[in-house]
């Protein structure tokens, strides 16, 4: 009987790996990531430092190609110029969990039909608030 070195759990040595130190793999992997996590934060920082700018680049080109992706989604006129009603109707707060936002509000259509852009089918919601929303719909 051997204690991991990990866990503290007692287990028995396999026959074939007498160097054995963990009770199990998940042992294992987290006291590799304990051991090296200095030297792996290193390396993230040292590649994002070296690579900022191509990924900067990257993002400008795709906006770039993409720009009518963008330019719509930015559209005030995508629920029919009822969006700035909508969020002033709602004194630009959600109307789930009334937390005040700027930029991080969303317009949703309560009966999921798009096209149906009326100020009674139209509420204000946050990201997450929005994002719960359509996962809890998705199911």
């Amino acid at each position: 009987m051997k204690k991991c070195i990990m866990c503290g759990k007692e287990f028995i040595v396999s026959k074939y790996n007498k160097d054995q130190k963990y009770c199990c793999k998940q042992c294992g992997r987290k006291h590799y990531h304990i051991v090296n996590r200095e030297k792996s934060n290193k390396q993230s920082n040292d590649w994002y430092k070296n690579n900022r700018q191509d990924k900067l680049v990257k993002m400008a080109r795709y906006r770039s190609e993409n720009k009518d992706l963008f330019d719509w989604y930015k559209n005030k006129e995508r629920f029919d110029g009822q969006r700035l009603k909508v969020l002033e109707r709602d004194n630009y707060m959600c109307q789930t969990c009334g937390v005040p936002g700027g930029k991080e509000l969303n317009v949703h259509h309560k009966d999921k039909n798009r096209k149906n852009n009326q100020l009674s089918n139209l509420i204000t919601l946050c990201h997450s608030c929005h994002s719960r929303l359509h996962r809890m719909l998705e199911k």
